[in-house]
């Protein structure tokens, strides 16, 4: 086919005109040019392509070239890409720049135009992913104020006898004797009598209660407990009537609850940087174990409308940063040794490096001398 047969009508969105002299296309590499004192040779930098500019002299003409003429200004001056059809370089989608045009008495019923179009490109924008830690942080301090309130609100000890109290800094003593809390609260002076002061103060009582469940490093044996075992824990011998001791259990409840939905929120910012997928999945399916206990307590203990929805944050923010967490760890597969073998060994035979340290703390390895035959052990697989 020959080349005349190939040129086809030029336009620019769809708007006809005629072209004179086909047209000229300018582009090339951006060079940053870098000479230096005391040197012969500079140093070329390539930073990229150059945009590519078509200049063109095109025109309307015949009895209504005005018309013409002002569709094409119209094109010309309309935001955006659109697209260029030239004779010799077919489609392309270009952004139009300055033009300017002719017109004359001597050229009747014609307009000319220079015209300089340059290539559209796409727009080049930075990845965009949500920051799911950062979400998760937020809603964890969020439940946490809505854990403190909710408590704080339902959580007045007026009008008791003083048995009540004791009753009530018993169960308060229980959580604290638990292993999760235990080496805290040693490391605290005048606690029973901090504690006394803040009976008074529920909103005080509960942010200070919360802050020790922060502080822990696991809270496993918090979780562990029944929600409702506060009935078998220690009463005085002085029986208060039955309307009194009541409202008592109900308030060693509240107690009981504040410390399960503090540590349920506590064990979302555990569940960072786990080292395998297992681990992972393992935390996920612990952490919806613990949301589903929660739901099913009863109507007597269920959450305020704003805790409600703070938590159901919490467990959906929670599972998508475990999700995302998955995804970033390698993948794992299991073996087993014949013999026992140092784990540095073990390393090097898998990896060609020496991350016997991986392999320890993935397997919880006793001795790294000693890594045992004859038992499943969890490895990556890159």
């Amino acid at each position: 086919m020959a080349w005349r047969d190939e040129l086809r009508p030029a336009s620019f969105r769809g708007v006809r005109f005629e072209t004179r002299g086909g047209h000229e296309l300018a582009g090339g590499r951006r060079l940053a040019r870098f000479e230096y004192p005391q040197r012969d040779e500079p140093y070329m930098e390539d930073m990229g392509k150059k945009a590519r500019e078509h200049k063109i002299t095109a025109f309307v003409i015949g009895p209504d070239y005005m018309a013409a003429r002002d569709a094409l200004l119209e094109a010309l001056e309309t935001a955006g890409p659109g697209e260029l059809v030239l004779p010799f370089a077919g489609r392309r989608s270009v952004v139009a720049g300055e033009f300017s045009l002719k017109e004359s008495t001597e050229e009747g019923g014609m307009a000319t135009f220079s015209l300089v179009f340059t290539e559209a490109g796409k727009l080049a924008e930075p990845d965009v992913g949500v920051d799911a830690e950062g979400v998760l942080a937020d809603s964890q301090e969020t439940a946490f104020d809505d854990v403190a309130t909710d408590f704080a609100d339902n959580f007045d000890l007026s009008g008791l006898p003083s048995w009540s109290l004791d009753d009530i800094t018993a169960t308060i003593n229980e959580f604290l004797d638990l292993d999760s809390l235990r080496g805290i609260v040693s490391q605290i002076t005048g606690l029973p009598g901090k504690l006394a002061d803040l009976l008074a103060k529920p909103l005080g009582l509960a942010n200070y209660l919360i802050g020790l469940v922060r502080s822990a490093s696991q809270v496993k044996s918090i979780l562990d407990v029944p929600y409702l075992a506060v009935r078998s824990w220690r009463t005085t011998a002085t029986a208060e009537p039955t309307a009194t001791r009541g409202v008592v259990v109900q308030k060693q409840a509240a107690v009981n609850m504040l410390f399960h939905r503090a540590a349920l929120v506590q064990e979302t910012a555990l569940m960072a940087d786990l080292p395998t997928r297992a681990a992972v999945e393992d935390a996920r399916q612990q952490l919806l174990e613990h949301f589903e206990a929660h739901d099913a307590t009863p109507g007597l203990l269920r959450p305020s409308p704003e805790l409600a929805k703070s938590l159901q944050a919490l467990r959906v923010n929670a599972l998508v940063a475990l999700r995302r967490q998955a995804a970033a760890l390698p993948q794992s597969y299991t073996l087993q040794l014949l013999e026992a073998t140092p784990a540095v060994v073990l390393a090097y035979d898998l990896y060609q490096n020496l991350r016997a340290d991986e392999i320890v703390t993935r397997n919880d390895v006793r001795h790294p001398g000693f890594v045992p035959a004859g038992v499943p052990l969890e490895v990556s697989s890159q």
